[in-house]
């Protein structure tokens, strides 16, 4: 069964329409030229859906269809990216840095004031949005990040540009029929940085797909598979950023 609704969908459209028509305002370099740089927001969608399909919801007659097919109970057809999330934050600054990005002390950042006072986004937009550890559930746009508290956080901080990252995990069959044989896990990476004026100065999304795939067998598969996948595929868009950061 389905949900009428999914946050990955959403989001992806979203992030479909940042790739497109969002080519930077300027190169990654100008986001380590102004400075260290703040992470200030990471979020992801929750469930990782299958691509072009909605969130998928347990059920009892899924179970009984999926026991015809799968006898091994290790594995699994729905897989939250709470698990990559909670590693993003740490695979972001260290395969994002470059001679060019260098980035402010996570504590620093969420215990500042004017981080710890920022108003949070309503819960409309937090459907199906997961938020890491630490992190408050705001985004660049709206009272949440305006000039006064971009100045403010920099000032605090030492920042010179404030990032935020909204992370889309997507899961795609490669090879066999239906939901048997190999798949692959998707990234798209959007990025956006204000300055200490709250000026947009870089606005990028990156789409990367892992490498190597996962067997899939009726729709099931290891959740340590994906998640390697996912953490693949992630490491790679930061790496591409940090590239062209140089």
């Amino acid at each position: 069964m389905r949900r009428p609704a999914s946050r990955a969908a959403p989001l992806c459209g979203f992030a479909l329409l940042f790739l497109a028509g969002c080519a930077s305002v300027a190169p990654p370099a100008i986001v380590g030229g102004a400075g260290p740089v703040a992470l200030v927001a990471l979020r992801s969608n929750d469930d990782i859906n299958w691509e072009g399909e909605d969130e998928t919801q347990d059920s009892k007659a899924a179970d009984w269809v999926r026991g015809l097919f799968v006898k091994d109970d290790s594995l699994v057809t729905k897989s939250s990216a709470a698990g990559i999330l909670a590693e993003a934050d740490a695979l972001i600054r260290e395969h994002m840095a470059s001679p060019g990005v260098t980035f402010v002390d996570r504590d620093a950042v969420l215990n500042a004031p004017a981080y710890q006072t920022a108003p949070e986004q309503s819960a409309l937009f937090r459907q199906h949005t997961l938020s890491a550890e630490g992190y408050r559930f705001v985004w660049y746009r709206g009272a949440g990040f305006d000039a006064e508290r971009c100045a403010a956080l920099c000032a605090e901080t030492g920042a010179g540009a404030l990032l935020f990252v909204d992370l889309a995990f997507t899961k795609a069959m490669t090879s066999g029929f239906g939901k048997n044989g190999q798949c692959r896990a998707r990234v798209i990476m959007s990025l956006v940085a204000l300055d200490a004026a709250g000026k947009v100065i870089f606005r990028r999304g990156y789409e990367e797909r892992s490498y190597n795939r996962a067997a899939v067998k009726g729709g099931a598969y290891a959740p340590g598979a994906l998640s390697d996948l996912c953490r693949e595929a992630l490491i790679t868009a930061c790496a591409r950023f940090a590239r062209q950061a140089q």
